[in-house]
Formats: C-alpha cells, structure tokens, sequence
C-alpha cells in the first residue's frame, strides 16, 4: 500500500526516512516521497524554516517566484532529548539548481542576466509581503534569527522589538577594539521580508520558465540592509552576486555606514559566538 506523505503517521515518516544518507553538507538530507512531495528532515532542519516558508508561499505572487508549499512539519524527540529531528513535507520543485548550470557554464551572459533580473524583481516582491502584526524583527513566529551575521549557532535568542536587536547586536560590537565604534542604529528601516542566504544551490530555474527559492532558514523580517549584507559579505564566494548587487539600489551613506557595522558584528560572532552564548 502506497504511503500517503500528507496522512501518513509521524511516525511512519520517520521509519521511512531512517538510515538514509546524508545529502547535504550540513547534515540535512532530501528524500522524495512521491513524485511531487519531498521530505527534507535533520537535526538542521528548524520550526523557523517552515513557519518562514509557509508564510511567503501563501503571500508570494508565484507568477514571479515560486516557493515550495509546506504541508506538514514535526519534530522528533525518541532518539534522545537533546536529539531532535525535524521533519519537512513539502511540495517538490521540477527544475534544476542555478548552481548546476554555472558548474557547466552552460548559460549565456543574456540568459544569465535574464536570470539576474527575475531575482531582483523576487527580492522586491519579497520585500513587499505583508508583515505579521506586532511581530518583532526576525523570522515569522518570532523565532530565533539564523545565518551568517548571527553566528554558526544562531542568535540564542528572539527580539522582542527593534529595540531589543539592535542591543544585541550592540553588545557584539562593544568588544570590538575595545569600544572602537559607532553604535547600529536600526529604528528608522522599516521591516521586510529578506531571504538572506541565496547562493545558486537555493535557486532553482524550473522546467516550465520560472524561478524558485530554497531554504528559508536564515529569511526573517529585517531592514532591507540585511538583505544587501548577506550578498556583499558572500561576494567572493558568489560571482552572481556583484552581478545582483549592481543593479540594486545603491545604499545611502548612511546606510553603508551600518553595513559596516554588520561586518563587525558578524566578525565578533565568528570569533567568540560560542563563548557569547555561554
């Protein structure tokens, strides 16, 4: 009897998943359950990211950026306590990494700068989607903020208001030669929808023309600023990136100024987060 990923019992799932290998690097593995749902499942795998990716596909305008549709997500606790397995049943996207693609070199500079154009006009839409009410800077749900600036091991806490932030993020550029610096002030942007972790491997160019974002992990309501961050910091890694930061709005001077400021605090976290979060 086929096993319907939809109905099916948590714990049917898990027995279904269990013992298959890993297939990404940060431990997070893929398993296809049909030929249009996908389990994604692992220790990595976090509330934040489904309550983020759910979130944006019931606002996106899926005409311009498709994102998978989330139909279920649990956690596992029987292996131990301190253990848990998340578990993510979502809608399988038919296409082919952008990072594919690039390995290959099989795209021309005009398809790729078509490419480069659909990922602005996604990020503008992203940045147009309703915010929740009352919700305070971070993912959807209030969750704990993820990704690069935050440390490899997150923020270790959520933000009750801009307010409560940008202390945060404060207290890591204090230690930063010994008090040498202009303190983040956040209170003037408005909050958008930002992605923030959109190397080639989330981009999928999909079989009927469209265009796809993965991996909603590190997205969040943020200042537009953190969005251009996440690609400035990652530009030696990315090639497409200069591509997609030179035909964005260039950053006032005061907004470079608490880009800077991002980048201490994200060199603070690498180099004493674990210790931060003691």
């Amino acid at each position: 009897m086929k096993l319907d990923p939809r109905k099916a019992t948590e714990q049917e799932l898990v027995v279904l998943c269990a013992g298959r290998k890993p297939f990404n690097a940060d431990g997070t593995r893929l398993v296809m359950l049909s030929e249009d749902i996908i389990i994604k499942f692992g220790m990595g795998v976090l509330p934040v990211e489904a309550a983020n990716q759910h979130y944006v596909y019931h606002y996106v305008d899926s005409n311009f950026l498709r994102v998978p549709q989330v139909y279920r997500f649990f956690q596992d606790r029987t292996l131990s306590p301190n253990l848990i397995m998340g578990y993510m049943v979502m809608e399988y996207i038919k296409g082919t990494e952008l990072a594919v693609y690039q390995q290959e070199n099989i795209l021309s500079d005009e398809t790729m700068a078509d490419v480069v154009k659909r990922i602005i006009r996604a990020l503008v839409l992203l940045s147009q989607i309703p915010v929740p009410y009352d919700l305070a800077p971070g993912p959807v749900e209030a969750g704990e903020p993820c990704g690069y600036l935050w440390s490899e091991i997150g923020a270790g806490t959520s933000f009750s208001s801009m307010k409560a932030k940008e202390h945060w993020l404060n207290e890591r550029l204090a230690l930063h030669e010994l008090g040498k610096h202009t303190e983040l002030d956040l209170t003037s942007f408005r909050l958008s929808m930002c992605h923030t972790d959109l190397p080639p491997r989330n981009i999928i160019l999909m079989y009927d023309g469209g265009i796809c974002f993965l991996d909603w992990a590190y997205a969040g309501f943020y200042p537009h600023l953190f969005e251009i961050y996440a690609l400035r910091s990652r530009l030696s890694q990315e090639p497409i990136f200069p591509q997609i930061l030179k035909q964005l709005d260039p950053p006032t001077a005061e907004e470079e100024m608490q880009l800077k400021q991002l980048a201490l605090v994200e060199n603070i976290n690498l180099r004493f987060g674990e210790v931060l979060h003691m």
